[in-house]
């Protein structure tokens, strides 16, 4: 697969060694925004949050402390004046895909720039989360995984990959690494 990549903003944070690749399902809860936004206001000094724009639109993040890398397709590029962040890069995929295919892409990208990685909600259809914990598991990348309650679709998936090896974020001391 071709791309090329844009950017704009401070290209130095790219340096950086704290980061945290934040993901949630199209399907988020108010329980994952509650946690999204109280990591976001409790660790913004320690970490450099990496998101897609998709997921920092549902969690509505852009009131919010904290230093952002924000990832985006070509399509929505024109909405980087609009979000704080102190880097947007753009992914624009040369050929032609699905969209689930380019999100899958987008939070690829995420995932090769972090150290570690939050999965909030995934239900048990959010393959594309399930192939980014595989991913950044077997790069050797801490995966936290949000647990929910087993009757709550929203969490079947994080459940899922708790069990298969992901760390259960049941305390927020833990993202303290």
């Amino acid at each position: 697969m071709k791309f090329e990549v844009e950017y704009s903003g401070n290209k130095q944070i790219l340096e950086e060694q704290n980061t945290l690749g934040i993901f949630v399902s199209r399907s988020r809860t108010k329980y994952s925004l509650e946690i999204a936004h109280e990591i976001v206001i409790q660790f913004h000094s320690l970490y450099i949050f990496y998101i897609t724009l998709p997921a920092y639109e549902r969690l509505n993040l852009q009131n919010h402390p904290g230093r952002f890398v924000v990832i985006y397709d070509s399509e929505n590029w024109y909405k980087r004046k609009s979000i704080k962040s102190e880097l947007d890069i753009k992914v624009k995929n040369n050929e032609v895909v699905d969209r689930k295919t380019e999100y899958l892409f987008l939070d690829l990208f995420v995932a090769q720039k972090v150290r570690n990685i939050l999965i909030l909600e995934a239900t048990r259809y959010s393959k594309n989360l399930e192939i980014i914990g595989t991913y950044c598991a077997e790069r050797g990348l801490n995966v936290f995984c949000l647990p929910g309650r087993i009757t709550d679709p929203s969490s079947t998936g994080t459940n899922k990959m708790i069990f298969n090896g992901a760390i259960p974020l049941y305390s927020l001391d833990l993202l303290n690494v």
